[in-house]
């Protein structure tokens, strides 16, 4: 099936795109509304395997592997990794996901989704 983009859809912007780095950042938090993050790109732009991890970190709380999503998925040169394509994301206000890499500037980050409804 080939990939169809949630940017064609009126309800479904792209909320961030980056490259990771070895320190989390915060990639999308929910301030007033819920919001659902319905895809997450990752490409592999270098020619060595390379990691990554996405947390979903509750309202108030800090960063730890108890809010994993995805914890050290390894990514293959120039491979891209398709998430949450059959299972979005809901974020409730005060909620955030962040991401980390391996590497820095290796693996590129794209995020779609919308407010909640």
């Amino acid at each position: 099936r080939g990939c169809q983009s949630l940017a064609d859809r009126p309800m479904y912007r792209r909320f961030n795109k980056g490259l990771l780095q070895t320190v989390s950042q915060e990639m999308i938090r929910a301030t007033t509304a819920d919001l659902v993050v319905e895809s997450i790109y990752i490409v592999n732009t270098d020619t060595s395997n390379r990691t990554y991890s996405i947390f979903h970190i509750a309202a108030d709380e800090s960063e730890d592997d108890s809010f994993a999503l995805f914890h050290e998925v390894i990514l293959r040169p120039d491979t891209t990794h398709v998430l949450c394509e059959n299972a979005p994301i809901y974020l409730r206000p005060g909620e955030r996901l962040t991401a980390k890499a391996s590497v820095a500037d290796k693996l590129a980050l794209t995020m779609y989704g919308g407010q909640a409804y």
